[in-house]
């Protein structure tokens, strides 16, 4: 007589399964406890006011995930686990189902690992780009251009800047993709291989028209990257061209740290009162400090008494220039305060201002 028990469904059952399902009872029958005791105590007494959960609650729980994930993620990429992971993989093989069992397939058979794998996998891919990151900002790939009319057989030489900011995270990638577009009968045979810019996704304050005709020109007699001709022609230098787009992108970015630490600084990023609040002036208060330029070379400052103040800076971050401007005209105290160095001998920079500013407030 055969058993009316599946024998392929009893053998997916698992000790860890079960344990899961006991412990989702186990949470389901504590919610429901709660809330009949929130409900008791309401109609106990009706007009206490009673704490009803929030999406300020969930916060907790999803940093409780984050860190989960984190250190799942780490535990999962080191060798140790990788080796132990590889060793439940073989001795499993012999456990599951056998391969001359009808019921066998390749795909159930490291079903429980498989996810662990992923995690891994995926964890060792993110720790490599990390790496490339950091040690080297520059990285260059390959890529198809999908139009079937592109130049070069839709050969493209694709740039990728990698910047890190002050609080030690990365932005968004940069990049930058050069193509070939000149044939044989445009010219000779150097001028083939010239670069010319076909996309990028820069900002537009970056000087790259000016960048790549100083070290990209693609006109007749200028010579490829690297090529050997005559003495005193121009020459592409791709290397030169990655560095100042990359020093380009690191000065527009500190510029703009500098900027976001001073207003971090004067607690700007919330209500002003906080400073109000100190028993200070309220006609020494600044309540804004904001870019004034695409290029984060000049940085707009606002009192709360109507002075408004411009400060002027290079690519470095050097100051060079301030105005401020209030009711009774120009303020030479201030300005003179923020062109002062600090007396290091580098002159006065942005990452002084603050201190500068600090000065005829408190």
């Amino acid at each position: 007589m055969s058993s009316t028990q599946d024998p392929d469904t009893s053998m997916v059952e698992s000790p860890r399964s079960t344990a899961l399902d006991n412990e989702i009872a186990n949470l389901q029958e504590q919610s429901k406890q709660t809330t009949l005791a929130l409900s008791i105590h309401a109609s106990i007494r009706p007009n206490c006011y009673v704490h009803e959960p929030t999406l300020t609650n969930s916060l907790p729980v999803s940093q409780l995930k984050s860190q989960r994930a984190l250190a799942t993620s780490t535990i999962l990429s080191s060798r140790s686990t990788l080796s132990t992971l590889s060793s439940l993989r073989k001795a499993q093989d012999s456990l599951l189902i056998p391969q001359n069992s009808p019921s066998f397939s390749p795909a159930t058979e490291t079903s429980s690992l498989n996810p662990l794998f992923s995690t891994a996998k995926a964890q060792f891919s993110h720790n490599i780009t990390n790496l490339y990151r950091a040690l080297s900002s520059i990285s260059t790939f390959h890529i198809t251009d999908p139009d079937p009319n592109a130049v070069d057989e839709g050969h493209v030489l694709a740039l990728r800047f990698d910047i890190c900011v002050s609080n030690g995270k990365f932005q968004n990638a940069y990049h930058v993709m050069l193509n070939r577009p000149f044939k044989e009968e445009d010219g000779s045979e150097e001028r083939r291989g010239l670069y010319r810019v076909h996309r990028h996704t820069l900002p537009a304050c970056i000087p790259l028209t000016s960048i790549s005709s100083r070290f990209l020109p693609n006109g007749k007699g200028i010579l490829n990257n690297g090529s050997t001709g005559r003495e005193g022609a121009r020459q592409q230098d791709l290397k030169a061209f990655t560095r100042s787009i990359r020093r380009e992108l690191v000065s527009y970015h500190k510029r703009l740290s500098s900027i976001k630490a001073l207003r971090k600084e004067f607690n700007l990023s919330s209500s002003s009162s906080s400073l109000l609040s100190k028993g200070k002036s309220p006609e020494n208060v600044i309540i804004d400090i904001t870019p004034a330029d695409p290029e984060a070379k000049q940085m707009r400052i606002e009192w709360v008494d109507g002075r408004i103040g411009r400060v002027a800076m290079d690519e470095k971050g050097k100051v060079v220039k301030c105005v401020v401007i209030g009711e009774e005209g120009r303020d030479r105290d201030v300005e003179r305060r923020v062109m002062s160095s600090m007396g290091n001998g580098l002159g006065a920079r942005i990452e002084d201002v603050g201190t500068r500013l600090r000065e005829g407030i408190y």
